[in-house]
Formats: structure tokens, sequence, C-alpha cells
């Protein structure tokens, strides 16, 4: 077992003490000085047992090498063992509780994540499709820049679904930098001017705004999916 607070800061434990802590630990049974258990060590340790088995153990000793604890005071130190116990196994769940959250967060990202790419990708490859249906009649340069347009947005999508993929397997780190968010804004209106077309463009962003701390090629493709749907 590791040693995790201690009286001490320089505190070590003998071979003898880490037997019986890791006894008591194990067993979820007091051992060490005092008891029939590993009774050479100077140490009493008694385990800290939460509902699903042993948590921690408490590790006692006097410097005169007398009893740890006197008989009258197992008790009040028992109960004490108890309360902590009870506190620890609260913190356990509690945690357990939070790393439940956090996954089904993330499936509920996921699955809205599948469900905008299905949305996404639906209106590019119509368009497509519709296209190489003309081209079978003869392309023309509106058309065939139409095709090219439809096949760069399905590049991007891709381009997304990799790069968030990476994002959450670890393998594409977040960096993130001051970004000026007029200038983010206008680059992103910039590379979907295709797209958009003739909609009239309104952009309304207070000139005294702070930069903003954000990975600015992720911020940057949020932005264009934005203004294409």
């Amino acid at each position: 077992p590791a040693l995790l607070a201690a009286s001490e800061t320089d505190l070590t434990l003998d071979t003898m003490a880490q037997a019986a802590a890791s006894w008591a630990l194990e067993r979820g049974e007091t051992a060490g000085h005092g008891t029939a258990t590993l009774t050479a060590s100077d140490w009493l340790f008694r385990p800290l047992v939460g509902a699903a088995g042993p948590l921690a153990v408490l590790g006692l000793r006097r410097d005169d090498g007398r009893e740890p604890v006197q008989a009258g005071q197992l008790p009040l130190l028992a109960g004490l063992i108890d309360q902590a116990a009870l506190a620890l196994d609260r913190a356990r769940l509690a945690g357990d509780a939070r790393l439940l959250a956090r996954v089904e967060e993330r499936d509920r990202l996921r699955a809205t994540l599948l469900q905008s790419v299905a949305h996404d990708l639906k209106t590019p490859l119509t368009i497509i499709q519709a296209a190489a249906a003309e081209l079978e009649q003869g392309a023309t340069p509106a058309l065939i820049a139409t095709v090219r347009a439809e096949a760069e947005r399905l590049k991007r999508f891709v381009s997304n679904l990799l790069d968030m993929a990476r994002v959450e397997a670890g393998a594409l780190a977040v960096n993130a930098e001051p970004v000026d968010l007029t200038d983010a804004i206008a680059a992103a209106v910039h590379d979907t001017r295709h797209v958009l077309g003739d909609r009239p463009i309104r952009l309304d962003v207070r000139p005294d705004l702070p930069l903003v701390r954000l990975d600015p090629r992720l911020f940057h493709h949020m932005l264009i999916n934005l203004l294409d749907n």
C-alpha cells in the first residue's frame, strides 16, 4: 500500500510495518501491535472498510513502544474509523458518478455529432448526384464549379470528423492561443463565400472584445460549419 498521509513528513515504514498494513488492507482485519497478526510490528493497523471492501488502513504507533490505543479508547477509535470509511466511500461514489456523467455526456455528444453529420452530408451528396446526372448531357463551367464546391464541403466534413476522433483519442492536441474574434469570423465568412452566395452577412462584433484563448484551426472549422448550416 502507498503512504497517503502521515503526522510526520519524512515518515517511512519498515518491512514488518508494510507487511502488517498490506495484510490489514487485503483482508479487512486489524493487524500489527497488540493483535494476533504480525505482532512484532510497532504499528497497529486498522482497516477502513466501505461497501465494496477495504478502502485504506489507519496506522497508529507510540514512540515508547506501548499500546498505541488504550482498551477504553477502542470503541471511540472504531467509531471514528467507520465515519472516515463512510466519507471515503461517499467520495468514491461521487467520483464514479462524475465519471459516469462524463461518459454519458460523451455518448450524447457522439450521437448528436452523428445526426449532424448525417444531415450535413446529405445535402452535398444530393447536389453531386444531381450534377452527375446533368453531366451526362454536357458539362458547363457553372456545373463543374458546383461539383467542385460540394466536393470541398464533403472533404471538410470528413476532415472535421477525423479531427474530432483524434481529439477524443488524445492523438490531436488542442493548441490554444489568443485569437481575435473579429478576424476569426471574417476568415470563416471569406472561406464560405461560395456557399453563402448572395445571402447578406452582417458582422456585429464589439471592437473592444478581449482576445480569446482557443485553438484557431478547430474554431475556424466550427464557424464554417455554423455558417454552412
